[in-house]
């Protein structure tokens, strides 16, 4: 048991009720003050007077930037605390104890040829640092190309040696050896790329986001949520894969928004940050009461919801009536849209929703099916089919392709960001507005 002294009057005494175990003890304080001490050490200052022993000072140029002596006459390197002249005449009595009686000048002349050596010994560490580097971009350009990990040692590596042999020299070729590239380091140097563009990434989303998700199955059936992120960063837009997870259970709404909120949670990053998310319309990501988007609202209502619109003419066709589908079954022609801006696009979604589909419509109710070329041309060959057997059929099309319209498009996303398109041909007070809210 520790033994405390009590103060005399005028200090603060120990209460004699206090335990043991509300006492401070003194092997505590004890074992912090050297804790204090140990992380207060700064390194030892080398002196030219431990010259007189046989030692010079060596820095490797580590992040600590401490000195460590080194002995000029075997090359052994002593620990930066071993700068006291004690430590060092013990080594030189002990390890050449012949040359103890030399003066500081036998020393001083053993230095030049110390000093190569040195030299020699950056020389081979900085190689050494530029093969690992080396080794990075070649494994990063093997996982870009999707190329076996054996690649590299196999192909790459003697390729490389061959052309450096024949192009520069043997001499040049001869460091490219000294490049790892087997297939366990190609994919340990993928993994730490993979981690570090992960950290990268996460690190950017900081500000408001927008999010585009699907659920698939891959070769093996297993069910894979697949996330794109969307983001700002140096006065750019970018978008990148977020993550891929499989979906352990099963693909409901319930579980794709649990794999979401763990990925946010685990990685730090603020779901509230979402101001948009893109999802196709299946009931597991656009159910009313358990999809994904209103499991996402209920965290940040002001989300914005937009409908894949890449397969657009499925998405038209999706409530025809029986008869048009029975048709459009046989003969199916696709579409591909790539790189469709919805921001750009909205003008002629908006003009076609509001002016031409009514006008249409209207036309199509007085007879008038001009329109619809191929009708017009079918019906001109064929005189047995009237216009006014199918005119019910089409106008029909035309009211669920404007409901199937409203819901796609419920508002246009260009209302309070036109300055955007023209920012100086707008209101002021109108954008000052916007920011407000």
């Amino acid at each position: 048991m520790d033994k405390f002294v009590i103060r005399k009057s005028g200090q603060i005494n120990i209460h004699e009720d206090m335990t043991t175990s509300q006492i401070p003890s003194t092997s505590n304080t004890e074992e912090n003050s050297r804790k204090r001490k140990k992380s207060e050490f700064i390194g030892r200052r080398y002196d030219e007077n431990y010259l007189k022993f046989g030692f010079c000072a060596f820095n490797m140029g580590d992040h600590n930037n401490l000195v460590q002596p080194q002995c000029v006459v075997c090359g052994e390197l002593l620990a930066n605390e071993s700068l006291k002249p004690s430590k060092l005449k013990r080594h030189l009595d002990t390890k050449h104890p012949n040359l103890k009686e030399k003066p500081i000048e036998y020393f001083e002349s053993l230095k030049p040829n110390f000093h190569k050596n040195q030299k020699i010994i950056k020389k081979y560490s900085s190689v050494s640092q530029s093969a690992l580097k080396a080794s990075f971009l070649v494994s990063y350009r093997i996982a870009r190309c999707l190329k076996l990990y054996t690649v590299g040692e196999e192909l790459i590596l003697p390729a490389a040696i061959e052309m450096c042999t024949e192009m520069i020299n043997e001499k040049v070729a001869n460091q490219l050896k000294n490049i790892p590239l087997s297939d366990t380091t190609v994919a340990r140097r993928i993994s730490l790329i993979s981690n570090d563009l992960k950290l990268q990434l996460l690190s950017r989303l900081t500000g408001k986001f927008s999010l585009q998700l699907d659920e698939s199955t891959d070769i093996a059936n297993e069910a894979i949520l697949l996330t794109y992120v969307r983001y700002f960063y140096n006065n750019k837009i970018h978008e990148d894969i977020l993550f891929s997870s499989k979906l352990e259970t099963s693909t409901t709404g319930k579980n794709i928004f649990d794999t979401l909120v763990n990925f946010f949670t685990n990685n730090n990053v603020d779901l509230k940050n979402c101001i948009s998310i893109t999802t196709d319309g299946a009931a597991a990501m656009t159910g009313k009461h358990v999809g994904l988007v209103k499991l996402v609202k209920d965290i940040v209502p002001s989300l914005k919801w937009t409908h894949c619109i890449i397969h657009r003419e499925a998405l038209a066709s999706k409530k025809m009536p029986k008869t048009l589908t029975d048709v459009l079954a046989q003969i199916v022609k696709i579409k591909w849209v790539h790189s469709m801006n919805l921001y750009c696009y909205t003008p002629k979604y908006a003009g076609y929703q509001e002016k031409k589909l009514r006008i249409i419509k209207a036309r199509v109710s007085s007879g008038n099916i001009d329109n619809f070329t191929n009708v017009s041309e079918f019906l001109e060959e064929d005189s047995s089919i009237k216009f006014e057997d199918i005119s019910e059929l089409v106008n029909e099309h035309l009211t669920n392709l404007e409901q199937l319209f409203n819901q796609y498009f419920p508002e246009d996303i260009r209302v309070n960001y036109e300055w955007i398109e023209q920012p100086f041909a707008v209101d002021i007070m109108t954008v000052f507005k916007v920011f407000q809210s």
